[in-house]
Formats: structure tokens, C-alpha cells, sequence
């Protein structure tokens, strides 16, 4: 699994999206260095509804998550992230219990 630390997680993206619309999207906060659209690990032909973004700069990543969360695009109303170590870490820690 390729590095999302520090990546903009952009979900709800429209089916037919291309790389080209999210660079169009994004460029204005940076330049992009990744894009990643993920795919159905079965049907890697088939995208699914969310994207991994990397931007020039840390400064630009956080502002463009900030500023397009929430936003319309092409119908559908995106959510956006900034991903840091920390946010990995509140998703994937588990808690043991004692037996």
C-alpha cells in the first residue's frame, strides 16, 4: 500500500471523474506530484468514489482539504481531508480488552 501520510483524501467523487477534472480541481492551491483514483481491487477498470491527492507543499495540501470540503462538484458534494500520521493512527489503533 503506497504512502497516504500527509495526502489529501478527496471522497465522493463522481464515478465518471478523470485525472484530468481532480488536477483542474486542485491546481489552483499547487502543483500536484501524486493522484491516485482508487479502484475495485476485483474490477480494477471500475473507480471508486475516492482519490489520494499529494500537492508541492504541506502548506497547500492542508489549505486545499480545508477549502474543498464540502463543496459541489459536478453534483455531488466532496469531502476532503488532509491525512497526517496521526489520523492513520485514531482509524486503525485497536483496543484490547482483557479476557
Amino acid at each position: 500500500m503506497a504512502n497516504i501520510i500527509n495526502t489529501i483524501y478527496l471522497g465522493n467523487l463522481p464515478k465518471n471523474i478523470t485525472d484530468s477534472d481532480i488536477v483542474k480541481l486542485v491546481t489552483p492551491f499547487g502543483q500536484v506530484t501524486h493522484l491516485k483514483i482508487s479502484t475495485n481491487l476485483l474490477n480494477p477498470t471500475e473507480k471508486l468514489d475516492f482519490a489520494f491527492i499529494k500537492l508541492a507543499s504541506t502548506d497547500s495540501m492542508k489549505k486545499a482539504a480545508k477549502l474543498l470540503n464540502g463543496i459541489s462538484f459536478q453534483g455531488n458534494f466532496l469531502i476532503s481531508k488532509f491525512i497526517t500520521k496521526k489520523t492513520i493512527e485514531k482509524y486503525t489503533t485497536t483496543t484490547q480488552t482483557d479476557q
